[in-house]
Formats: structure tokens, C-alpha cells, sequence
């Protein structure tokens, strides 16, 4: 369980860090953070001790509490590395845009490294990075669910002894801070968006060794336990990155596939990104089938071209630059040790983007 005084820390690190704090600025009275967090002047007083021991703050005899850090408008300079474990495409681009334009308000700059899933480029780009002297590291591992092998990677990151952040990750890495998006949840709502539509034959497709592939995957099955809709393993197709060769397209195979395992059952497929969605409009096609006409589809992430195709892809925002900003904004306050070094996690939450994928059973049939 959280301890209600580090609940207190990790408010006043966020004020300091939103409120572009200064060095001799006052904080909040006790009695307005107690009003604000619902604990008490004991909680909030040894908040205030413990940063006090840190050297964040100040307490002054009759004026108040005041902030002592690092002057957070300061431009520090200096590089952060970020390491992608699988290919620095589809959203990616996004992603290293809020990274870097957060970076560079701070006088940063990025260094990229990627490792096309090999474990031994992972390890020697690591070592480059650390080479070249990086202040910290942001890493994206969501094309690993569970560790594994890719253990012995982290084993480095640990012992390098600089701040890191994960991004797409909700693992077991407790010493890290983590930014990521609640892939479950969008699992469900999607699969529950077209069972709200009448839809009761349900398809996925997706990816088996990613997280999010797997976390949606989980909130298709629970949307349809909790809908009463039993759940059938004819309905569902997977694949993985060493299937077949990198240009496979996968997801054009998989609905192929699943439209012929369903024997014409199948009225909607979720698939778990809009660039596989796009690959299953084209599956579609080819069987003299079209969207959403015969077969409804919805996708995850938004994806930039989501909206051009047709009919427009109905999807879930992936918050990809506001992920790489935040990924940023807590890496620099952990290199600027604003932080007692108490590992943070920030989850979005998918949002709903309606378009014309997907029809009401309900009413149009």
C-alpha cells in the first residue's frame, strides 16, 4: 500500500514541475494541501521533513515552506538516449516528436537507437549510448511482454545508474518510471462499442508478442464475458513478428482466415491496431465483402491515415505525442533531481473515435 506522505511528495513534485517552480518559491499551507489530498498535518508535515531532508525545500520559522530545487525553466543541456526494441516506425514518429520538443524547452538533446528485435544490436547500441555519455534513458518494450530473454538487457540498463523511463510498459520493473496507455480497457470498450451496435459475432486480430497486443486481447475476451457472449477461439487470429518474414502482411492474411474459419458468421472485427485494420480492409475487399456493409471494423491508435481511408476507420486515440512529452517531463525531473527517485506511472486512458466503420445492427439491418 502507498504511504499517504509520499502521495503528499509526489503532489507537491507535480506542482513544482506544472507551476514552473523557482528556487524561493512558497508552497501551499499546510491546511490548503491538506484540503486538497484529504490526509492529515501529521502526513503532510512528514512530507515536508522528508523533502526538507532532500534538499527540495525549506521550512522558515513564521513565513512558511519554500522550494529549494533546481530552477526548472533552467536550460540543463546535455543528451537522453531513447531505445526502441523493434523498428521506429507506424506511430513511433509521434512518440520521439513530444520527446524531443519537450527535450528541447529543457536545452536537451535526443539521441535514437534501434535494434530491429535483435538482442545482441540492443546491447551494443546500449553501450553506445552510455559512450556518448547520456543523462538518462527512455525505452519503449512493448514489443515484449515478459522479460525473457531480454533480461539481460535490463541488467545492463540497471547497472548504468542514470534515470530511466519506460514507455508501453506495465511490467514488474519497479525501480523504473512508466508511461503507458491502459491497453486492456481499450480492449474492452472497443469490442464493447460494437456489441452496444448489435454485434454478436465478434472477430480480433492481433499481434501475440507485443503487451498491448495482448492486453486487448484480454479486454476483448472480458467485454464478451460480460456481455453473455461466449467466447470462441474460430473468432480470433494471432501472429507474431517471427511468423514469416518482416513484409508479411499479417493482419491481411489473419482476416483472410478468419473469414473463412466463421464460415460468414463473422458481422464485426476488432483489430488491436488501425494499421492492421487497414490490412483487413484490403482482406475484405478481396472476398467481394465490403466495410461496414458485411463486416463492421474498428482499430486502436488513431493512426494518421485512419481517417483517409474508406469508409473512415472508426478507432481509439493512442495519445502519442502527449506520451512522448510526459516520458520527457519525468525523465528531466528525475536527471534534475526535483525527485526523491520515486518510480511514477502515468496510464492514459483510450478515448473513442467515431467514424463510419462500424454499423448499428440495431437499426440498419
Amino acid at each position: 500500500m502507498e504511504l499517504k506522505y509520499k502521495r503528499v511528495i509526489e503532489y507537491l513534485l507535480n506542482l513544482f514541475n506544472t507551476n514552473s517552480y523557482v528556487s524561493g518559491k512558497q508552497l501551499p499551507t499546510e491546511f490548503e494541501i491538506m484540503d486538497a489530498l484529504g490526509v492529515s498535518r501529521n502526513t503532510v508535515r512528514k512530507a515536508i521533513l522528508e523533502m526538507e531532508k532532500n534538499d527540495l525545500v525549506e521550512r522558515r520559522h513564521g513565513s512558511g515552506t519554500f522550494y529549494t530545487g533546481l530552477d526548472i525553466n533552467k536550460k540543463s543541456g546535455g543528451l537522453i538516449g531513447l531505445v526502441n526494441f523493434s523498428d521506429m516506425g507506424y506511430i513511433f514518429p509521434q512518440i520521439i516528436k513530444g520527446v524531443e520538443d519537450t527535450l528541447y524547452d529543457f536545452g536537451y538533446s535526443l539521441v535514437l537507437a534501434g535494434s530491429c528485435y535483435d538482442i545482441e544490436r540492443e546491447i551494443s547500441s546500449l553501450k553506445l549510448l552510455i559512450d556518448q555519455k547520456v543523462e538518462g534513458l527512455i525505452i519503449d518494450l512493448s514489443k515484449y511482454y515478459t522479460l525473457g530473454e531480454q533480461a539481460r538487457v535490463m541488467d545492463l540498463v540497471k547497472s548504468f545508474n542514470i534515470p530511466v523511463v519506460t514507455t508501453h510498459w506495465k511490467g514488474s520493473l519497479n525501480n523504473f518510471s512508466s508511461i503507458s496507455i491502459n491497453d486492456e480497457k481499450g480492449g474492452f470498450d472497443a469490442t464493447n462499442y460494437l456489441i452496444s451496435k448489435g454485434h454478436k459475432n465478434i472477430g480480433m486480430v492481433y499481434k501475440s508478442n507485443t503487451q498491448a497486443g495482448l492486453y486487448r486481447f484480454s479486454g476483448y475476451k472480458k467485454a464478451l464475458k460480460e456481455a453473455g457472449i461466449e467466447f470462441n477461439e474460430d473468432y480470433v487470429v494471432s501472429y507474431d513478428d517471427f511468423d514469416d518474414s518482416m513484409d508479411t502482411l499479417h493482419a491481411y492474411n489473419c482476416t483472410k482466415d478468419l473469414i473463412s474459419k466463421t464460415g460468414g458468421k463473422l458481422t464485426g472485427i476488432f483489430y488491436y491496431t488501425d494499421k492492421c485494420a487497414m490490412e483487413g480492409y484490403k482482406a475484405i475487399e478481396s472476398e467481394n465483402l465490403t466495410v461496414p456493409d458485411d463486416i463492421s471494423v474498428i482499430g486502436f491508435d488513431n493512426y494518421h491515415s485512419s481517417a483517409l481511408v474508406t469508409p473512415p476507420l472508426t478507432t481509439f486515440e493512442h495519445p502519442k505525442a502527449e506520451l512522448g512529452k510526459w516520458a520527457a517531463n519525468v525523465l528531466i525531473d528525475e536527471i534534475s533531481k526535483i525527485g526523491l527517485h520515486q518510480p511514477k506511472s502515468l496510464v492514459f486512458e483510450p478515448l473513442l473515435v467515431e467514424r463510419k466503420s462500424v454499423i448499428n445492427l440495431k437499426k440498419d439491418r
